[in-house]
């Protein structure tokens, strides 16, 4: 295992003096270091979000000594404070313009099968469309003229 770290010390620290003997009775037998070392590698994410730990330390407070998985699921808890931007403002002009332009572009008629008119318009018009999509456009609108 590997050497635990000095923030694990700390964490143990005040672990011990929120809990008491209760805390590190909990690993009787096993030897501090070993225990230790298994919270540093548990926890190794945690270690460049210090605001993490501390607010696991504030909240583990459950009336029994948190395992390294009660810990580290009590920190995961911490709440985003990355700041927000603020909202845009809005030009009311240009938002005017922005409707308007929904709104008459909803007033178009418009075919699920105009992609299809198109490609049918291209073709009779010379351009060299492949195999594809000449079935293609021809299975959706059958056989009628291009009107321009």
């Amino acid at each position: 295992m590997s050497l635990p770290m000095p923030w694990i010390d700390k964490i143990f620290q005040k672990l011990t003096l929120t809990f008491g003997r209760d805390f590190l009775d909990r690993w009787k037998g096993v030897p501090l270091e070993d225990v230790k070392a298994d919270w540093a590698h548990e926890l190794r994410g945690f270690q460049q979000n210090p605001a993490a730990i501390a607010y696991g330390l504030e909240h583990c407070i459950t009336g029994k000594p948190p395992t390294v998985q009660e810990f580290k699921s009590t920190c995961y808890r911490k709440p985003d404070s990355t700041p927000l931007l603020p909202s845009p403002v809005v030009d009311p002009v240009i938002a005017a313009r922005v409707l308007e332009g929904l709104r008459e572009s909803s007033k178009q008629k418009t075919s699920m099968k105009d992609w299809a008119y198109r490609l049918k318009c291209r073709h009779e018009a010379g351009d060299k469309l492949n195999r594809n999509q000449i079935a293609c456009y021809q299975a959706a609108i059958g056989e009628t003229s291009c009107a321009t």
